[in-house]
């Protein structure tokens, strides 16, 4: 009997851990909130921890419009390149201390849309404390799609800490390039997940011995 209680709690202890695992899940961005627009003639607009740039801008003949634009509406942000400009939006982020990013794995970006049909740059970089997270290609299927950079252990720890500035992306588009960014999180360690697993084969064996006892 004793061994039955013992693995019992062996369960809830691991479903508990399990638990505070997915809690770690930390949405950074949703775009529900602070609405901006920046455009190749106001380059700049910071809200709510959040700020939007457009650099490296050039522009190929005539007309000059429409122009190279970014825009954060209700739900998602939008990014997009006239026919005749080329240009870099900047993402960064002031992170708040939250000791749950501590068990950061990975930050994830989830895309609705990527449209760039006239090739060439196509690609988002992240920067985590002034330090490249590396470079990653965008999809150009048509569908949604999810890229993730990687967190080590010290990088996670930064990103705990918080900071003005801390995190950001730095998107690479052609000319007619259209991108729609639906969310931004940190996603914790899948080993934590793990815990889970052994909570539920936990009670299942539990459950078993009872019905033989």
């Amino acid at each position: 009997m004793s061994k039955l209680y013992f693995t019992a709690a062996l369960s809830a202890l691991a479903l508990g851990f399990a638990s505070q695992a997915n809690a770690g899940i930390v949405l950074i961005d949703d775009f529900s909130s602070n609405a901006m627009e920046v455009h190749d003639g106001a380059d700049t607009s910071s809200a709510g921890g959040r700020t939007l740039s457009i650099g490296a801008f050039t522009h190929f003949g005539s007309p000059a419009t429409p122009n190279a634009e970014v825009f954060v509406v209700p739900g998602v942000m939008l990014a997009n390149n006239g026919p005749l400009q080329d240009s870099t939006v900047t993402l960064t982020y002031d992170i708040a201390a939250n000791l749950e990013l501590a068990n950061t794995l990975s930050l994830k970006l989830d895309f609705l849309f990527n449209d760039n049909a006239a090739g060439g740059d196509n690609t988002v970089e992240a920067f985590l404390d002034g330090g490249s997270l590396g470079v990653k290609t965008l999809s150009t299927e048509g569908v949604p799609f999810s890229i993730a950079f990687a967190v080590s252990e010290a990088q996670a720890a930064i990103l705990a800490a918080g900071g003005t500035n801390l995190l950001s992306f730095v998107f690479n588009g052609s000319p007619g390039w259209d991108l729609v960014l639906d969310t931004v999180s940190a996603v914790p360690e899948p080993g934590m997940i793990g815990l889970l697993g052994l909570g539920v084969a936990g009670i299942g064996f539990a459950s078993r011995r009872r019905k033989v006892a």
